[in-house]
């Protein structure tokens, strides 16, 4: 996919899935700073996407009984209280039956959310990831199924676990539906915590509503369903009435790094960018090295913290010139203003990155 196409997407992600961030001149103020110091074009629209694709914060809520989900707005309504005997239609897949067709040669990116370990405990972390074609909510909601790119996150389900998803409304109305594939996830395995199961049910309801924000930002409440009927819960997670998601300072790391991405090759400098909630809107980063020497280090800081969800932070370009070729960790930081003597510690994401 050529660097033109990239540009079109992440604008179209901006434009269409921000909630409650307005883009501003900066982003092609960084497209300029750095297009002469990397050779790397990729992370700039995988980047931008992450920390603003999920940038929807909603609250903590149970939302009673819903009508039955509908691929399209054709039927009468159904019974407000499902019963096993609901129709569960075949979704479409798409995010709405008014999205215009975006085309062949398509590729859309997805906010795929996985858990990761913070002084706070197990909370969601986000991925980006470039599919081929249209928006499609099932094949989003798939990625869950595979690993992420991080080591540091885990995917919680197994492959095989969704046969379906869709949306039935527009913006922040409707209902959106997922179909599991297996009986056998309604009940939470050996081995896993009752906290990664909330989780677990918590990264489908943040990917399903990132994914279907193909316009107007999407809360809708998730429905569950095997085969047909709804089903009372998942993983052993209550799930007989729609679900909201979490607020993202209950459910999601409090840092965030969209860019760089693992694994990411980087020459000459750098922005790196990502999304918060630390004291005073204030990051630190470091770059080490194999033998965990800290060899650059500096801050930034975000437009916003305290209420209201995770912020958009940048660094100032970080010049990585005088570094020997080699693998490093980018390490991104809370602020703690008690320097480690309060509370469990300031949340941290980490990046290994290669320096040509």
């Amino acid at each position: 996919m050529n660097d033109d196409s990239r540009d079109e997407q992440l604008v179209g992600l901006i434009t269409d899935a921000a909630d409650g961030v307005e883009p501003t001149d900066r982003l092609s103020e960084i497209r300029t700073r750095t297009a002469s110091a990397r050779r790397r074009t990729r992370w700039y629209a995988a980047g931008g996407a992450s920390f603003l694709v999920a940038a929807a914060v909603v609250t903590v809520a149970l939302l009673g009984n819903p009508t039955s989900p509908s691929a399209d707005d054709t039927g009468p309504a159904q019974d407000p209280t499902p019963t096993v005997t609901d129709p569960v239609p075949t979704p479409s897949g798409s995010a709405s039956s008014a999205d215009p067709p975006t085309g062949a040669g398509t590729t859309t990116s997805y906010t795929v959310f996985y858990v990761g370990d913070t002084a706070r405990g197990p909370r969601l972390f986000s991925e980006v990831r470039d599919l081929a074609g249209e928006r499609d909510l099932t094949a989003a909601l798939r990625q869950l199924e595979t690993a992420p790119q991080d080591p540091d996150y885990r995917g919680l389900w197994p492959e095989g676990s969704f046969a379906d998803a869709g949306f039935d409304g527009i913006g922040v109305d409707g209902q959106l539906s997922v179909v599991l594939a297996d009986a056998t996830l309604r009940e939470r395995p050996a081995g896993m915590s009752e906290a990664d199961a909330q989780l677990a049910v918590e990264s489908v309801i943040w990917t399903l509503q990132a994914a279907a924000s193909a316009g107007d930002p999407v809360q809708a409440p998730v429905h569950f369903y095997l085969g047909r009927n709804p089903i009372d819960q998942v993983l052993g997670v209550p799930t007989a009435e729609g679900l909201a998601a979490g607020g993202s300072e209950d459910v999601q790391a409090q840092m965030n790094i969209a860019f760089p991405t693992e694994g990411d090759v980087v020459s000459g400098s750098f922005i790196a960018l990502g999304r918060n909630n630390g004291f005073e809107a204030t990051m630190t980063w470091t770059i080490t090295d194999g033998a965990g020497t800290v060899v650059l280090d500096g801050f930034a800081t975000a437009e916003g913290w305290g209420e209201g969800g995770l912020f958009p932070w940048e660094t100032e370009s970080i010049d990585v010139s005088g570094l020997a070729p080699g693998r490093y960790t980018f390490t991104a930081a809370n602020d703690d203003p008690s320097g480690g003597t309060e509370g469990s510690g300031p949340d941290t994401d980490t990046r290994s990155i290669t320096v040509e």
